[in-house]
């Protein structure tokens, strides 16, 4: 499902406040990106779906996802305990007026402590301080939890896409 946000006149809830010990930051502080990329394979990991996550190596990541020309980082939100990255919302920009949210995950530990909607909120607010009017975000049907964040935020749906999956004959 592809949801929709008119940031600029969208009422976001009130920013949650992220649990004792946790900060706040946007990828752009990351000294090493070593952390994101570690908390994106835990994340891509549990994500459900119906396409599969391999591993990648921290090379091609890089050069996948944190080099790519449409993230940008000061807007990409990232939660911290420890020094370790626990929840993350990436934010794909056309460096104009759309937003589109990459992925937001939180490793396996940290879920249910409402992580995932205190980074995609410090996201999107920057998001709309930045001049950005429309948010957009993609959402496997299977997966109720970003469901739910996506809702509260008051996304709606604008489109769908199917996907068909067929074991091919062994020849």
């Amino acid at each position: 499902m592809i949801l929709g946000l008119d940031l600029a006149t969208a009422v976001l809830p009130a920013a949650p406040a992220p649990p004792a010990g946790v900060r706040l930051g946007t990828a752009a502080d990351l000294a090493d990106p070593r952390p994101l990329y570690e908390a994106d394979l835990v994340a891509a990991a549990g994500e459900p779906g119906d396409v599969g996550m391999d591993e990648i190596s921290f090379s091609d990541w890089l050069a996948a996802y944190w080099h790519r020309p449409d993230l940008d980082r000061a807007l990409s939100t990232v939660a911290t305990a420890d020094g370790v990255v626990v929840a993350f919302s990436l934010a794909l920009t056309d460096g104009r007026d759309r937003y589109l949210s990459g992925m937001t995950g939180t490793r396996s530990g940290w879920r249910g402590r409402g992580l995932a909607q205190a980074v995609k909120h410090a996201s999107l607010r920057a998001a709309r301080s930045a001049g950005f009017r429309r948010a957009s975000t993609i959402n496997d049907a299977g997966n109720d939890a970003m469901r739910t964040v996506n809702a509260w935020f008051g996304y709606r749906p604008v489109a769908a896409e199917w996907r068909y999956l067929r074991e091919l004959p062994r020849r």
